[in-house]
């Protein structure tokens, strides 16, 4: 690790692991919404979600699961001079436990 907290590309070794944690907050919901068109009313509309199983309104999927992005953008790669190349991900895995309700936590890790 550098003194920015960061690794350059040829610094990155298999096994190396980096992580990103947010709480998800009621704007990030509804932007995500907005941008992705998802507007399930589960995510939407608190008075149809709190009749679910859930018992009130989840974040997306794909909104927990966009995270790793930033474990690895800002973890790994705070290193490389600006403008930084390109950070794409060709291929993802990953895993649901449970849903993410507003105001909950989540972390990211890219390894």
């Amino acid at each position: 690790m550098n003194e920015l907290g960061g690794y350059a590309f040829a610094d990155l070794r298999v096994g190396m692991c980096a992580t990103f944690a947010k709480t998800i907050t009621e704007a990030d919901i509804v932007l995500f919404a907005a941008v992705s068109g998802d507007n399930n009313a589960i995510h939407i509309n608190e008075e149809f979600a709190a009749g679910t199983i859930f018992k009130g309104r989840i974040a997306h999927g794909m909104l927990s699961a966009s995270a790793i992005s930033a474990a690895i953008e800002c973890e790994a790669l705070v290193a490389l001079p600006a403008p930084r190349p390109p950070n794409i991900s060709v291929r993802s895995r990953s895993k649901k436990r449970l849903p993410l309700l507003r105001r909950s936590s989540t972390e990211a890790a890219a390894g």
